[in-house]
């Protein structure tokens, strides 16, 4: 039986900083943000509204994976924040369905490079 896959592109973008030229996440679902490259990411899409952050944290915490940092970018007046954010160790599928199946997240995503 013939395997069936959608394939979706996403744009990202980043650059080099400094004289080593250190590899730095600057773009990701069309928002800005500033954030140097890592093994492990998470990114999400999300309402731009108080408490989103918080409810992220929460459930790293629950799932016990290190957080070891975070950005956010959101157009000023846009209704839509994208956060990108780096771990210790590769972020579990459950950690990220648990977040984009609560309201007001549209998209979430785990990647290790």
């Amino acid at each position: 039986m013939p395997v069936h896959t959608t394939l979706l592109s996403r744009k990202v973008a980043g650059t080099g900083f400094g004289p080593k030229q250190v590899p730095h996440l600057v773009s990701v679902y069309g928002q800005s943000f500033n954030m140097e490259m890592a093994d492990n990411f998470a990114f999400f899409r999300y309402r731009d509204q108080p408490g989103m952050i918080g409810r992220v944290g929460a459930a790293f915490g629950h799932h016990g994976v290190n957080i070891h940092s975070a950005a956010v970018g959101a157009a000023g007046g846009a209704d839509e924040a994208v956060m990108a954010i780096t771990t210790d160790a590769p972020v579990p599928h459950e950690v990220i369905d648990e977040i984009t199946g609560g309201n007001d997240f549209y998209q979430g995503r785990a990647v290790s490079l």
